[in-house]
């Protein structure tokens, strides 16, 4: 079934990036402006919700209602309260030399059923707030684990990924699925979670071609719905070939979309039944798909 798009929001062409659901209404992030905005569905007017962001881009609520965001700045994750003061997570390895014990710029983010925190974890061109940190030599995607004590362990997850971007975790907490782009492909991953919360070997569930211009597809953000679907947002760098892809449970792609828009960025579920499937693009534009559309 062809979607009907429908525009809630057009922003100045600043992009759009993080997207949250809280349950009862929608946040974004705008790096570009330093802002996280929140939006009611019953009056689809946004509102800020906090300034001086230092470029947080990715968002995301815990199964608890933790509100954690990627301040690319400061490059660390952050935890916020809803209106108040925000905390720095931990950003620094367990025993490693202080050279090699901080990770890059964090850009996507996911919590997962056990609160276990997963983030991408790509190098940024971006300048950071404050003395010049040294980065790793490495462009991973690490998760945060809470110890016994309550507080947090920074953990790199892969091995194997070159520039990863978009992530999300299965519904049973068993599966993580991963942009990542190298010198030949953009693709989508998925890694088996062990019991240890280390990740197996991946299988590629969807790849395009990296032709090296600006028309070479990127995949972005991504998204699973409550049948442990898989959205994932692509597009190439001058704002064309913007589509969201579907593929089945069992990695099977089962429809593509193309979006009336700029590249797009990221998605999210929302919504009183979680039935709204809302996009965001790089072009500053926040979409939405009812579910009688999706299904």
């Amino acid at each position: 079934m062809k979607w009907k798009f429908e525009k809630i929001i057009e922003s100045d062409n600043i992009p759009i990036e993080g997207l949250a659901w809280n349950g009862q209404a929608l946040f974004y992030s705008q790096p570009n402006k330093d802002l996280i905005f929140r939006m009611d569905l019953d009056k689809k007017i946004p509102t800020i919700n906090r300034k001086y962001t230092g470029k947080v881009s990715g968002l995301a609520y815990g199964p608890s209602g933790e509100f954690y965001g990627c301040q690319q700045f400061s490059r660390r994750i952050i935890r916020m309260s809803t209106e108040g003061p925000a905390w720095a997570m931990t950003y620094r390895y367990d025993g490693m030399p202080y050279h090699e014990s901080f990770h890059n710029t964090p850009k996507h983010i996911t919590v997962d059923s056990l609160n276990r925190i997963w983030f991408s974890d790509p190098m940024h061109p971006l300048l950071g707030f404050g003395p010049a940190l040294p980065f790793s030599n490495h462009q991973s995607i690490l998760r945060l684990e809470m110890q016994a004590d309550k507080s947090w362990k920074l953990i790199r997850s892969s091995y194997d990924t070159t520039n990863p971007s978009g992530v999300a975790v299965s519904k049973d907490a068993k599966k993580l699925y991963v942009g990542n782009r190298t010198n030949l492909v953009s693709e989508v991953r998925e890694y088996i979670i062990n019991n240890n919360g280390s990740l197996g070997k991946y299988k590629t569930l969807l790849s395009f071609i990296n032709t090296h211009d600006d028309s070479a597809i990127i995949i972005d953000g991504i998204c699973v719905d409550s049948n442990g679907r898989i959205f994932v947002c692509t597009g190439s760098m001058n704002n064309e070939f913007s589509s969201i892809y579907i593929l089945l449970p069992n990695g099977q792609i089962s429809e593509s979309h193309v979006v009336p828009s700029g590249r797009v960025t990221n998605c999210i579920f929302g919504g009183v039944e979680m039935n709204i499937l809302f996009i965001a693009t790089q072009n500053g534009e926040l979409l939405q798909v009812s579910n009688k559309n999706i299904h």
